[in-house]
């Protein structure tokens, strides 16, 4: 009893620190963030959208993707036809038939010539060309603040 009474505090004490969360607004049949007090951040106006990780949210706006901020301010352009959160630095994005990387500023880093793509962790990411399946290893200087 105890011990589930403390992940339930610290779960919902790790809540009020996260950063914004999607919703879907029936109203408008689009999709907004609101913090984790349930106060809406950034109004419905996306076709749909993900959660945010290394402070951008992928968005899906007419068909396309791209990323937003946490004050819903659109970063990188929806362009993309399909688009992952972000994981060390670089996203997973895919151009036409093909998947490649881009940095925060929406730069492809990484040429859109695969046939899948997992996230980076580090400097490494899973790749598939040709039905192949091999680990890609990129080295690239980390922002620095």
């Amino acid at each position: 009893m105890k011990v589930t009474l403390l992940i339930t505090l610290l779960l919902w004490c790790w809540n009020l620190n996260a950063q914004l969360n999607p919703f879907y607004s029936t109203e408008n049949d689009q999709y907004g963030f609101k913090d984790a007090t349930g106060k809406v951040i950034v109004k419905p106006q996306f076709d749909f959208a993900w959660n945010f990780s290394e402070g951008m949210a992928p968005v899906k706006l007419n068909g396309k993707y791209g990323y937003v901020n946490d004050k819903g301010i659109i970063v990188v352009p929806p362009t993309f036809a399909y688009a992952r959160m972000f994981s060390d630095g670089l996203a997973v994005v895919k151009v036409g038939t093909k998947y490649g990387f881009i940095d925060k500023t929406g730069r492809i880093v990484v040429p859109a010539i695969y046939d899948r793509a997992d996230n980076f962790h580090g400097d490494r990411a899973n790749v598939s060309l040709n039905k192949k399946w091999s680990v890609m290893i990129y080295t690239f200087k980390k922002e620095t603040k």
